[in-house]
């Protein structure tokens, strides 16, 4: 029996889904029920996952500690089959976040540090500033996991949480603070060259909580005064 499995990895408290392709499967679902082991554990099959022959997906049941081995298949009476790749159980752990705060409107670009945060498949992981979504925005590797933060109603200190499928971890000692948006109170000079190169102060509250500062400035085209025009439909 050759199979290839997805995702090799997967937390310590189970609850993901395993994806089991290969030939051999049996022919029905009933033949592989309780038959499906990952890493020496129970892997309980799905029937709504079930391809005749080819593909098994079952739900990873805990383990009492991070270990690794192969998956093996029983087929009814047939001799167990072993994969050739190996799975691992991870205990994922986070560490810190950087920044530490940002605007209520969002979009901020948070880190979530940690260890094994590649645990799963990319769309097992899910990450919350306190009950926010936060959308992870990048590939996650084992040490970084990159995610920008949704708009909040309210200025607050939450916690940062990672969920690997149904296992949740949050960051310890460590809270994110959703700030007050920036404000603008003045800004000068108003004027400036059309080629630019000229510096502009700008004078608010809260401008520091901004991760990237932008400033745009509109260019609005400049009036002939009335006198003018008049001397230039003359000239005419």
């Amino acid at each position: 029996m050759k199979t290839l499995i997805q995702p090799v990895s997967g937390p310590v408290e189970g609850g993901v889904l395993i994806t089991i392709r290969g030939s051999n499967l049996g022919m029905h679902y009933q033949d592989i029920q309780g038959g499906v082991t990952v890493a020496g554990v129970s892997c309980l099959p799905q029937s709504h996952g079930y391809l005749i022959s080819t593909r098994i997906v079952c739900e990873l049941q805990p383990s009492k500690q991070e270990t690794e081995g192969p998956v093996i298949v029983t087929v009814g009476d047939s001799e167990p089959g072993r994969s050739l790749q190996t799975f691992t159980y991870q205990d994922p752990q986070l560490t810190g976040i950087v920044p530490d705060k940002g605007p209520v409107s969002g979009g901020t670009s948070l880190t979530v540090q940690g260890t094994r945060l590649r645990t799963g498949q990319r769309k097992d992981l899910t990450a919350y500033v306190g009950q926010q979504p936060c959308y992870i925005v990048e590939e996650v590797n084992g040490t970084h996991l990159v995610c920008r933060t949704s708009p909040s109603n309210q200025t607050a200190e939450l916690t940062v949480r990672v969920l690997f499928g149904k296992a949740e971890r949050s960051v310890p000692g460590q809270v994110f603070h959703y700030m007050e948006d920036p404000v603008i109170t003045e800004a000068f000079p108003a004027e400036s060259f059309y080629g630019g190169g000229r510096s502009i102060k700008v004078i608010g509250r809260s401008l520091y909580v901004v991760q990237q500062p932008m400033i745009t400035v509109w260019v609005e085209p400049k009036e002939n005064p009335p006198d003018e025009e008049e001397e230039e439909e003359e000239e005419e």
